[in-house]
């Protein structure tokens, strides 16, 4: 961190948990070369996150999964949300580990390769969460039943989806979730190369 454009006066704990937030007095340098005031700002910290989106090239489908989602609460009716699989990221293991280990828990499924897609931070003005995804070669005949863990309270049905349908989907606005909109649509751009790479 340059401190001759930012300098963090504080921070403080606000709260403490699968969660963590933080309040931040901080000031920064503007782009007219002048020091803003101190300003306070809210951190949610979550750190780096995975996401996987299973591909069977073979039969261009993808897997999807539903599950409820709290934050869509006040959309009662629509609090199931289509997602793709993701999880935070263990501080021991790599990306490609947690894309592996979420992939089993989430879809029961495993992939002999990954292949990066995009990274980023989710939404930076209130939060550090950074996002890495995947596509996960995947056969699609290894879907079967519910998954989720059990001490974290998960019930999450994955299921099949043929590439296309998934993207009538997206323009039909029934896929909310903007990582997997993200992923559908950069595997849409790598879509070619990966099928005449993988299906054979």
């Amino acid at each position: 961190m340059r401190d001759d454009v930012l300098d963090i006066v504080d921070v403080e704990r606000r709260l403490d948990g699968w969660l963590a937030v933080d309040l931040l007095r901080l000031r920064h340098r503007r782009f007219d070369g002048d020091w803003t005031p101190v300003l306070d700002r809210l951190l949610v910290r979550r750190g780096e996150a995975v996401v996987v989106l299973p591909y069977d090239p073979v039969r261009d489908t993808v897997v999807l999964i539903e599950q409820f989602r709290p934050a869509a609460v006040e959309d009662a009716d629509n609090a199931w949300l289509i997602e793709t699989v993701a999880g935070l990221r263990d501080q021991a293991g790599s990306p490609e580990e947690t894309a592996h280990r979420e992939l089993h828990e989430e879809a029961g499924l495993s992939s002999d390769e990954l292949v990066p897609l995009w990274e980023g931070y989710s939404s930076p003005g209130f939060a550090d969460e950074y996002l890495r995804a995947y596509v996960a070669r995947v056969d699609v005949e290894a879907i079967d039943g519910h998954h989720g863990l059990d001490d974290e309270g998960e019930d999450i049905r994955p299921f099949i989806l043929p590439f296309e349908e998934a993207m009538r989907w997206w323009r039909d606005g029934r896929i909310r979730n903007v990582p997997l909109l993200t992923t559908l649509l950069a595997l849409a751009a790598e879509r070619p190369t990966l099928r005449a790479r993988w299906a054979t």
